[in-house]
């Protein structure tokens, strides 16, 4: 179990989320560290790369690590825990006396990860919780280490050491039974520790890792399953669009079970699919007169969708072994939806034929259909990157200005971001795919690379980050900040409704202006479908939405939180939670301390001061979102039909200009990132020709 739970640490690192199943290249490492395999011989099929086969050092990376960008702390999904104190194993349950038990739940009670457990989940953490013994002078944290363990202290003196420099003394208060806390940031990611703790005395604390962290967010998370995203899981309706999924859900219809009675007996006729949303099963197969189980069905989960495509007897049976409720929808009820099947997939194979067709036109109508690295210059840095800059670039054939987003391949690996640039470019890609015509997303045209960096071109030009406008007063006035707030409006509603994508980084220095005034989203380095998996911490810890420190489930709603969060900044030039420089701790317990109606904007007017409470509600249920947001009264003066279509001439466009301006005249500082060469094919396994992507 242990090699496993290793294994399921590494796949949350990839994949950027809290993972339930564990990926091939963790598997692969850890299966090759415990010499389950040998390491010379094997190879393995890319998941990039299909077809091309690579040896394992190619696709090993480095942890991820927090980045700083404009003051604000970019929260990064935690590497594997390592040494003595391996917290990828199971949370072990230490035995503890009523007192012991009594001062921890006291103690957690306090700290805002943990205000919203309700008592059966604060005996869920007390459990968690391993005692750790002292000694005078011994280190229990170090400044400048990987978080790992959140602690409560039973007994001892501590001295909070910065730099060196004595700042802070953890001391209990037995009479008021005060038992101090620290390093509850590590519990929610791996950012480098910001102090040294030290023992001043003996002493006894209790710690707390991330995997029992995680597994009390799992049970005291309520959201609720939708059905519409366990379709979009299902493999063979990937071809579906939205509508046509919410429309096979409302033709499902309820079907009960008893334990032990059977959904369907091995050799039926394949009737319909089912969707699993309340209880248990197991399949089960017969042979020479023998049942056995083949694997066990848990609510939420689905079965027997290959009935919508082949008339065939069903292979296994389905039994009940708790009382059981299923959505179920036949396949003459889904062909009168939506036709059959096949036909639908077939057609959206044609679709995507004719779009890539109406791509390659207007890539030749730019004159970019042979377009490399090459073919431009590069002119000023609009504003940088983690891993690179983005620049604005002139195509020398044409002389016409694009956009043009560098990441240099060697800061990919040393960050272990290899894996986000194809999952960035599919979400690119679909926004073009699907036809979403918003003036405030962006078009990607091309990807190229060169040895040592990757490429997107970009069709719109953005003279620079919204955190510079603001910085240089270009937003003052409520016409332009009300012009600025709807085009990330217009944006938030386009993921959120056609793509079903959580963006999951509005700030104000992910936006970008672009030379027309409008305000663009550019980068989708955190965004996810929405498919009720995403709990992950991410982005900057100041836009970060109380849901999420609660361990609930994302919705659509942190990002018309965190929305709320930069128009505030926007108006104030801060964040409502205190610094976006202060430390992240006190950023997080203001955010989840906060309550509905309690920001207070003196510079903005009364509507918009409104809308960003309305925006900012604690409550994901009751915080204003979708379209009601275009309907606040703020806005009642905007054409949304006329700004969705970069019709409506914008009030910044003045400004954006001579930004622009600026950026022509710096031209000679603006050429391309050097980075360490990394060839195609070579010791990362993840580089491939992304212009088929």
């Amino acid at each position: 179990m242990d090699l496993f739970d290793r294994a399921l640490g590494m796949s949350s690192d990839q994949m950027g989320e809290e993972m339930d199943a564990v990926t091939k290249e963790a598997f692969i490492e850890v299966a090759l560290d415990a010499n389950l395999i040998p390491r010379d011989e094997f190879a393995f099929v890319s998941p990039i790369e299909i077809g091309k086969v690579t040896k394992l050092d190619q696709v090993v990376g480095k942890a991820k690590t927090g980045s700083k960008q404009k003051g604000r702390t970019v929260a990064a999904a935690p590497p594997p825990e390592s040494g003595a104190d391996n917290d990828g194993d199971d949370p072990k349950v230490s035995v503890k006396d009523t007192r012991e038990k009594q001062i921890i739940s006291d103690a957690v009670r306090t700290n805002f990860l943990f205000r919203h457990l309700d008592d059966t989940m604060l005996e869920t953490v007390t459990s968690y919780m391993t005692p750790r013994t002292v000694e005078q002078g011994e280190a229990v944290i170090t400044q400048g280490d990987r978080g790992d363990f959140f602690y409560v202290i039973e007994s001892g003196v501590f001295h909070v050491m910065v730099n060196g420099a004595h700042v802070h003394t953890y001391e209990v208060d037995e009479e008021q039974r005060v038992y101090p806390t620290f390093g509850e940031l590590a519990l929610m990611y791996a950012k480098p520790r910001a102090a040294s703790v030290v023992a001043n005395t003996r002493g006894k604390l209790w710690k707390l890792g991330r995997s029992g962290f995680r597994q009390v967010q799992t049970l005291a998370s309520t959201a609720v399953t939708d059905p519409t995203k366990l379709l979009r899981k299902v493999e063979i309706f990937s071809a579906l669009r939205y509508d046509q999924l919410l429309g096979l859900r409302d033709a499902m219809e309820t079907r009960s079970f008893v334990p032990d009675e059977y959904v369907f007996n091995q050799g039926d006729a394949a009737d319909g699919f089912y969707i699993l949303t309340e209880g248990a099963a197991q399949v089960v197969k017969t042979e020479e007169g023998v049942e056995a189980e083949i694997m066990s069905l848990t609510a939420p989960s689905y079965f027997g969708e290959r009935a919508l495509l082949y008339s065939e007897p069903r292979a296994a049976g389905v039994k009940a072994t708790s009382k059981l409720t299923s959505l179920f929808i036949s396949r003459e009820q889904f062909e009168q939806q939506l036709g059959p099947l096949a036909d639908v997939i077939e057609q959206d194979r044609r679709d995507r034929e004719a779009k890539a067709e109406v791509a390659a036109k207007q890539l030749e109508a730019f004159g970019l259909a042979a377009a490399s690295r090459e073919s431009f210059g590069f002119e000023a840095i609009v504003s940088s990157l983690p891993c690179g800059a983005v620049h604005l670039a002139r195509h020398m054939t044409t002389d016409k200005l694009y956009l043009v987003r560098q990441e240099l391949k060697s800061s990919l690996v040393e960050r272990n971001e290899q894996e986000r640039i194809p999952r960035e470019i599919k979400i690119l890609n679909q926004i073009n795919e699907k036809g979403i015509h918003c003036a405030s997303l962006p078009t990607l045209l091309r990807i190229f690379q060169s040895d040592s960096s990757v490429f997107h071109l970009f069709r719109k030009v953005a003279v620079c980050d919204l955190s510079q406008f603001c910085e240089a007063g270009a937003l003052a006035g409520d016409e332009r900040l009300r012009f600025a707030a709807a085009c990330i409006t217009q944006a938030l509603l386009a993921l959120h409704s056609e793509l079903q994508l959580l963006y999951r980084n509005v700030s104000i220095d992910q936006l970008y202006v672009l030379e027309d005034g409008y305000v663009s989203l550019l980068n989708f380095q955190f965004a996810k479908f929405d498919d009720g998996s995403c709990r992950t911490m991410c982005g900057p810890v100041c836009s970060v939405a109380p849901e999420t420190l609660r361990g609930e489930s994302q919705t659509s709603a942190i990002d018309w939180w965190s929305f709320g969060t930069a128009l505030f900044e926007m108006v104030t030039g801060d964040s409502p939670w205190g610094s976006s420089e202060g430390e992240d701790t006190v950023l997080l317990k203001n955010i989840s301390a906060h309550t509905f109606g309690a920001i207070e904007v003196p510079e903005a007017s009364t509507d918009c001061a409104k809308l960003i409470n309305a925006l900012l509600h604690p409550k994901p249920s009751e915080r204003l979102q979708g379209p009601a947001v275009q309907n606040h009264p703020w806005f009642a003066q905007v054409s949304w039909k006329r700004l969705r279509a970069a019709e409506l001439p914008s009030p910044c466009a003045d400004s954006a200009q001579e930004f622009l301006n600026r950026l022509t005249l710096e031209a000679e500082d603006g050429g391309e990132l050097s980075g360490k060469p990394l060839a195609r094919g070579g010791p990362t396994g993840w580089l491939t020709d992304f212009d088929s992507c």
